[in-house]
């Protein structure tokens, strides 16, 4: 593999406790997340947010990511034994509603955000969700990777967009 090109090789498979995708140099995996990691994702996006936030002239809201924390399915992505991102998400009733997807620097730009966004999709099709909803900042450099994957501009408010993908009809966990 080149020093250049960082994307997956090989397809992610499911074990019985996590879902793993092979970068080629390394194996990550997706697993639940434990309370005990609620401080650990909190100071990766607040530390991922900051220019962004300070850029809007938002400020950082500790109660608020708490409390999401608390309600939310959350997600650790493990590279060895170290954490390099986290995934949350709630559900209703109608769509799966993403609340974070944060990852370490060193490990942006590999192709996990996008392999992350079809996990979000496998699991709202699991449940028998039609939709994923998302809100970013404007500023965002997520919002290139967003778009990518289909999302579209829903609602825009202040320095955020609310984003909203429709899922294709069919068999949870189709493609």
């Amino acid at each position: 593999m080149s020093g250049h090109d960082h994307r997956p090789r090989l397809a992610m498979y499911r074990s019985t406790d996590a879902v793993t995708l092979n970068l080629g140099d390394e194996i990550v995996h997706l697993e639940p997340a434990t309370p005990a990691d609620r401080g650990r994702a909190e100071r990766l996006v607040r530390d991922n947010m900051r220019p962004s936030l300070k850029q809007v002239g938002v400020a950082w809201r500790p109660r608020l990511f708490r409390e999401g924390y608390a309600e939310a399915d959350n997600y650790r992505l493990m590279a060895g034994q170290t954490i390099v991102g986290f995934l949350s998400l709630n559900y209703t009733a109608t769509h799966a509603y993403l609340r974070e997807l944060q990852l370490v620097p060193a490990y942006r730009r590999r192709g996990i955000g996008s392999w992350l966004l079809r996990e979000v999709e496998r699991l709202a099709r699991h449940r028998r969700l039609d939709r994923i909803r998302l809100r970013v900042l404007k500023n965002s450099p997520a919002l290139d990777l967003y778009r990518r994957h289909g999302y579209r501009v829903a609602i825009e408010e202040n320095a955020t967009l609310g984003m909203e993908k429709t899922l294709g009809t069919g068999a949870p966990n189709a493609r």
